[in-house]
């Protein structure tokens, strides 16, 4: 019958001057257009199919089949476009039933089947002989994945009961060498795509899914009666599961999945920042994980280098409460933890959990643990920040140099850039101080009218406005600050960790006791000013004051020596705050 339609026909090569002639051939006449899209061949393939006509393209194999045959059906001109290997014969049924249907067909693509020869056997059984789908119109199918890649259709999808040979290997030894090119791309396929690829996972496919699929070849899609050839393939295909993830297990083996475990207040949490990012250069494919208190969750989100986020609460413990943590720890697949914040409860769940490498402080149940640190903290000989550094240190975790860099020594969070303001509660106009009179411990607590008179003092000598920021929990204290000045904003209760972060970004300056906010402005690149007590072993500013430079800390024996005046001077006479009146 007459052929009242136009086909391309755009075949994958790459050192096919053996096979190709085959496929070429079977084209010829039929074909409108022939396209050779060659991966970087170095033999006589483009030679050949110049031979027999075809337009050959030279586009070298990134690692991506899909982008293979993206690119050559863009170069296509016909009505229709069929996808081939170079080890793949177009048979005369096949062209005929083209020739039948596509004319007419209302389809955006067909199925044809796929009948694959193995060293000369035609195979029926044993899931070897499949629909295969790579007809289709111009204009409606791309293809996505690297090597077994998937044609998405814009359209309906007809089948066309015709068979297309596939002669993929004339050898044994062919069929293993072809297969250990595709299984580097399969396994580097699967770490890309699997989100929750554990070492169980791998494990099963490596121990049982090989038999599982000689079972499903040999037994179940019958390949026992192909005769010796079934045997062989089954075997070989079983071979071929285990190799794709044998190096699936050799590309992950060195990456861990690590458990950082710091669950109190978001200002220690965040003087944890240096430690996870030193973590992560020291183990750099590493997953990472953070258990925190669900309050600190936002916050948590914006540290970079964090997988996944999950919660222990900041609260009185039982037994009970670490069984039930140790087993959602335990489908996780955790190969280290560290608890950055002494607990025995914490201590037990690592440990319940199975976790090979348990990293803390040698206190509170810490035989629980495989490697321990002296707790020291309560003397103040150095920073929070310091104290992290070196449990995390426990871990080697030190940088490539053998010495810790500044970059990772930082704190700092990802938040945008415009302040976030609840509605009715300030302007928009640049320029304010925030002042967070407030402090979870008593005894580090300069006085709040004194913050009060601070506020005023500052929007009195300066042409900054207020804001006054804290939590719920400080939310009846605040109303001290209520109707002040216009020009004095109380937030006090109204932002969440993630608003205040942005509110401090944007602002000039901080000015507060020891508290979170402090080290949230330091995260966010914002100068602090900071009060506080010096008389007290491991509560002073050397172990919790604002962390980096460019920050004042003013402190004295007892706070009630610190006057507005001292930091009213502070704020107008230091450099680095350029906020007073011309």
């Amino acid at each position: 019958m007459q052929k009242n339609y136009s086909i391309s026909a755009v075949v994958l090569s790459k050192n096919s001057e053996k096979k190709i002639e085959k496929c070429l051939s079977s084209l010829k006449g039929w074909a409108d257009e022939i396209l050779l899209v060659d991966g970087g061949s170095t033999d006589k393939t483009a030679e050949i199919a110049k031979r027999y006509g075809a337009k050959v393209y030279h586009h070298q194999f990134s690692g991506s089949f899909a982008e293979e045959r993206n690119f050559g059906t863009d170069k296509a001109s016909s009505d229709w476009v069929l996808q081939l290997d170079s080890d793949e014969i177009v048979t005369d049924a096949l062209k005929k039933k083209c020739d039948e249907t596509l004319p007419a067909t209302k389809c955006a693509a067909f199925k044809f089947r796929r009948k694959n020869v193995f060293l000369g056997h035609e195979f029926t059984y044993g899931g070897w002989y499949h629909w295969s789908q790579h007809l289709f119109k111009r204009g409606c199918a791309r293809y996505e994945g690297r090597v077994h890649e998937k044609m998405i259709v814009n359209g309906d999808v007809g089948l066309i009961d015709a068979d297309m040979l596939h002669i993929p290997f004339d050898s044994i030894s062919e069929f293993i060498e072809r297969q250990n090119r595709y299984t580097d791309l399969q396994a580097a396929d699967i770490i890309d795509q699997e989100k929750d690829l554990t070492k169980k996972k791998i494990k099963y496919n490596l121990k049982i899914k090989p038999a599982k699929l000689f079972r499903k070849i040999y037994f179940n899609k019958k390949g026992y009666k192909e005769g010796i050839h079934g045997l062989i393939f089954a075997i070989l295909s079983s071979y071929v599961h285990f190799l794709k993830w044998a190096k699936v297990w050799e590309l992950v083996k060195d990456k861990k999945n690590i458990l950082i475990i710091r669950n109190d207040r978001f200002g220690e949490f965040l003087l944890n920042i240096p430690a996870i990012r030193l973590i992560k250069e020291r183990f750099p494919d590493s997953r990472i994980t953070l258990a925190v208190d669900p309050h600190v969750q936002d916050l948590a989100e914006k540290v970079s280098g964090i997988d996944e986020v999950i919660f222990w609460e900041n609260r009185r413990h039982s037994i009970f409460d670490a069984v039930v943590f140790a087993y959602i720890l335990k489908k996780k697949y955790i190969d280290m933890a560290f608890v950055m914040n002494p607990s025995k409860y914490s201590n037990l769940a690592i440990f319940l959990a199975g976790i090979p490498e348990r990293i803390g402080y040698d206190h509170k149940w810490s035989f629980l643990l495989t490697k321990r640190k002296e707790d020291l903290k309560h003397l103040g000989q150095k920073h929070e920040v310091e104290y992290n550094l070196d449990l995390a240190g426990l871990a080697a975790a030190e940088t490539a140099s053998g010495k810790r860099g500044q970059t990772h020594q930082q704190i700092n969070i990802r938040v945008g850039s415009d302040p976030i303001f609840p509605t009715g509660s300030v302007g928009s106009q640049a320029g304010f101080i925030v002042v967070h009179p407030w402090t979870s411990d008593p005894i580090k607590q300069w006085p709040v009218e004194r913050f009060r008179e601070l506020a005023l003092r500052i929007v009195k000598e300066t042409d900054s406005d207020v804001l006054i920021v804290g939590g719920p929990e400080e939310l009846k204290k605040s109303t001290t600050f209520n109707n002040l000045d216009k020009r004095i904003k109380n937030l006090t209760g109204k932002t969440t960790l993630v608003e205040l972060a942005v509110t401090l970004k944007k602002s000039k300056l901080l000015i507060s006791g020891d508290s979170g906010p402090v080290h949230m402005a330091c995260a966010v690149g914002t100068p602090v000013i900071a009060l506080f007590r010096n008389d007290i072993l491991g509560k002073g500013p050397k172990r919790w004051g604002p962390w980096g430079e460019g920050h004042i800390v003013i402190d004295k024996k007892s706070l009630l020596d610190i006057s507005v005046d001292d930091v009213i001077k502070t704020v107008l006479h230091s450099n680095r705050f350029p906020l007073s009146r011309e």
